[in-house]
């Protein structure tokens, strides 16, 4: 049958059989395709521990073998070179800034933390040093943030966190800045994280701590302590995010999503619409969140089970539109080429086209361009006892913005656009009528 697609044209449907609602499931599939960069293509290594892109476009990609830029074709790869003081500090790049004048900083997870000198294309080091009260803190680094005078929060696996007076190259550390006796359960600081309200974050094992922030006459932030409700938690915090619109996201590990009520200095649990799309973040180890110009929050994960005595990861992915609150899932594909094959989301950056960069655990970078996915695919569910068929006959839009769809041999389909409402008939098996759907046409 010839279909027939023009403005000018109308159709009318004759509906030759007895039709009834039966109760089937549509699945909607999101037709998403990611480019895949691994080793293959250059890349030093196929960790990915953060992601970030600088004020020439260009795309850094901290992995465990390696600091890597990529220029949307090659890579170009900075490691160690034993006895060079001017090359990066350590090749375990776990965790990147790019700071408001376009240096970029590196923090290793051994050797320090290591500034880029573009005009050079080298790097300035700074280490831990043990006869040097005066160094950094830690060579271990978990997080870098920049505060409003241009000079770096640096959290350490061991030891607290510093403060960087970037132009003095001089460290305060965490003992100086906070209150006397103040506790923080552990040295561990798995973030630490200024916000545009110039409020600093710190998410360690147990708990979130909310400072206000002073300076004295030296230029040293003295921190005081705000009490915030529901700032313990069971588990460790993971990730923190402030989006677009200055709210500030926590991730946990394994008890769910949070938001900031700064009204009522309030971490809220975020609520999602569904009970299942509930319990099924709360269980995850929230390992990354980013937010996009689009108003967008994206959730990576790593979901761990023990198979054969052995750890497995499981990639997910989800976006939540704070908007409408849209909530959509992007699950692990081994069998599609271009969907997330791999497992463990361990980082997330969208840059300033939009384009989504996921660092993965084991399969190198995963790259999503939305502006590329033309098409929503709607699929019969095979699991449904219906046995609806996916094969096509015509398809008729009519003046109520509700698309009806005829499948071959098994019933019609509508489909309203606006409310994304869907409808199954089917003949009436019970009824001596037309087992076989008809539809007829005619061009006015």
């Amino acid at each position: 049958m010839k279909l027939h697609i023009e403005k000018s044209r109308r159709f009318v449907f004759v509906l030759l059989v007895m039709l009834i609602l039966p109760s089937m499931i549509l699945a909607q599939t999101r037709q998403v395709n990611f480019r895949h960069l691994s080793s293959s293509d250059g890349l030093s290594q196929n960790r990915i521990f953060d992601i970030t892109q600088d004020q020439d476009g260009f795309i850094w990609i901290g992995t465990e073998d390696g600091l890597n830029r990529y220029d949307g074709y090659n890579f170009e790869v900075f490691k160690t070179i034993p006895g060079d003081s001017n090359s990066l500090a350590d090749n375990f790049s776990s965790v990147l800034l790019v700071t408001k004048d376009g240096t970029l900083w590196s923090g290793g997870d051994f050797g320090g933390l290591s500034r880029y000198n573009a005009e050079s294309n080298s790097f300035t080091s700074y280490t831990h040093i043990h006869s040097d009260p005066n160094s950094m803190a830690d060579n271990n680094i978990n997080s870098l943030s920049e505060n409003e005078n241009g000079n770096l929060w640096i959290g350490f696996e061991n030891n607290g966190f510093d403060y960087m007076i970037v132009n003095e190259e001089k460290f305060i550390h965490m003992k100086n800045m906070l209150p006397k006796n103040y506790p923080l359960e552990r040295d561990e600081v798995i973030f630490v994280f200024e916000d545009r309200q110039n409020h600093l974050w710190v998410g360690a094992y147990g708990k979130v701590h909310y400072f206000n922030i002073s300076y004295n006459s030296a230029g040293i932030p003295q921190l005081q302590p705000v009490k915030i409700r529901n700032q313990n938690f069971k588990n460790p915090v993971t990730a923190i995010e402030e989006s677009t619109d200055n709210q500030i996201w926590i991730g946990t590990d394994g008890e769910g999503l949070w938001k900031f009520v700064r009204d009522n200095l309030t971490l809220d649990k975020f609520q999602f619409k569904s009970e299942n799309d509930q319990a099924e973040i709360n269980s995850l180890s929230i390992s990354a969140i980013e937010s996009d110009s689009k108003g967008n929050i994206w959730i990576g994960s790593r979901v761990f089970s023990l198979v054969n005595e052995l750890d497995i990861t499981t990639t997910k992915l989800y976006k939540l539109n704070t908007v409408n609150d849209d909530f959509q899932k992007y699950n692990l594909d081994p069998k599609n080429e271009s969907g997330l094959r791999t497992s463990g989301v361990l980082s997330l950056h969208s840059d300033e086209t939009g384009v989504l960069w996921i660092g993965t655990g084991l399969g190198g970078v995963r790259v999503y361009d939305e502006s590329l996915t033309k098409f929503t695919s709607y699929l019969a569910n095979p699991t449904d006892n219906s046995k609806f068929s996916n094969a096509i006959r015509g398809f008729y839009l009519d003046q109520e913005n509700v698309l009806w769809i005829a499948s071959q041999g098994d019933g019609l389909v509508s489909y309203d656009r606006e409310s994304e409402k869907i409808n199954f008939y089917k003949n009436n098996k019970n009824e001596s009528y037309l087992n076989q759907f008809q539809l007829c046409y005619i061009n006015l």
